[in-house]
């Protein structure tokens, strides 16, 4: 394996220090795993070895995995991660809000002078009074913000395939629904409902964790399915076999607008190739088409009507691959050859021709 010798020696003082590495980026795996990688000038270490996020992700997976043994028989993993992380990050949201409440801020107001006026009665530059428990909230909410989305990242929703930044917006998203659903979920409850504040608010985060848990996992870090992956599962599959006809008939009885009808002597597009794979809900063997839209020299079958030829649709891609079997019988072959070309050709000398053909 050739490794740059300066950033050769940085991985091997980082790999000595931390004892694992990250081969894609995702995956932490042994030291002596390094003998499989082959790297060039231009690849950038963390893409090879990790970082120390990646390293601080297993820790603390490590060690809420160990506290969830006694609970593996009542809660999924995931679930148990996501509550472990969620309770994390309130902690630390608590502590941060505690220190710099006290400690920074103090319990003094805080002005803040605007560059503009506020109002056309103003001068020519504003101010703004804040108490001291909501600068604390405005500082130390965006730091809870990016520790919570780190921790659902790289801990509890590990497997999504959705670029970073496009997890962070509809994480923050998430967060800001969750927000109105607190806002009105309480007014809604305390106000309309006249139900204490207390349980009106457990009510509340009971419904925002739901709202979040699933907002998550399903949008935020939303698992595609891998190309390696779609594989398997299609390899896994049931193949359901059926005759074209059977086809043409689900074809026309489904209540959809087809660009192109179908018909019980013609091919199938691409829409119905769709179609049949969502019916069956996965691949499907398509067999016995039509003789007259079929190659000359597949074999025909006794309603001298179909053909012994069969078509492979899968889903997301429609066909996959078509064979047949070959018409074996010389005489039968040389027939349809002949009404295959031009009928100007005589069948003695096709005949012929053919005949010759195995000296050449």
């Amino acid at each position: 394996m050739a490794v740059p010798n300066k950033a050769g020696k940085n991985m091997i003082e980082f790999n000595c220090k931390n004892g694992v590495y990250s081969a894609d980026g995702s995956t932490v795996k042994p030291l002596g795993y390094l003998t499989a990688i082959s790297t060039e000038k231009n690849v950038d270490t963390k893409d090879i070895y990790g970082d120390g996020e990646i390293i601080l992700s297993q820790i603390i997976t490590k060690i809420i995995d160990f506290f969830y043994r006694p609970f593996s028989k009542f809660i999924p993993q995931q679930l148990f991660r996501y509550a472990a992380c969620g309770g994390g990050n309130m902690v630390l949201d608590w502590v941060l809000y505690f220190l710099i409440y006290n400690f920074v801020i103090g319990h003094e107001l805080v002005y803040i002078t605007l560059p503009f006026a506020l109002s056309p009665h103003s001068p020519i530059t504003s101010s703004i009074c804040l108490t001291p428990h909501v600068l604390t909230l405005l500082i130390v909410f965006p730091i809870t913000l990016l520790t919570g989305f780190w921790l659902n990242k790289y801990v509890t929703f590990t497997q999504s395939s959705l670029r970073g930044y496009k997890q962070l917006w509809r994480y923050i998203l998430i967060v800001i629904v969750n927000l109105l659903v607190n806002y009105f979920g309480l007014k809604l409850f305390v106000e309309v409902c006249g139900i204490y504040p207390t349980p009106s608010k457990m009510i509340v985060t009971i419904i925002t964790v739901v709202i979040s848990f699933f907002g998550q996992k399903y949008f935020s870090f939303k698992k595609y399915l891998l190309f390696e992956e779609k594989l398997t599962s299609l390899v896994n599959a049931e193949f359901v076999r059926i005759s074209h006809h059977d086809v043409i008939d689900i074809l026309k009885q489904a209540n959809v607008k087809w660009e192109f009808e179908p018909d019980y002597g013609e091919d199938i597009a691409k829409e119905h190739e769709k179609y049949i794979t969502e019916h069956f809900n996965g691949p499907v063997f398509i067999t016995d088409w039509p003789k007259d839209i079929k190659a000359y020299y597949m074999k025909v079958n006794p309603d001298n009507k179909t053909v012994a030829a069969v078509d492979l649709v899968v889903p997301q891609a429609g066909e996959l691959m078509g064979g047949s079997q070959r018409e074996e019988n010389y005489e039968k072959l040389l027939n349809e050859l002949y009404i295959h070309f031009d009928t100007k050709i005589k069948k003695g000398s096709l005949k012929m021709f053919f005949s010759n053909i195995k000296y050449l």
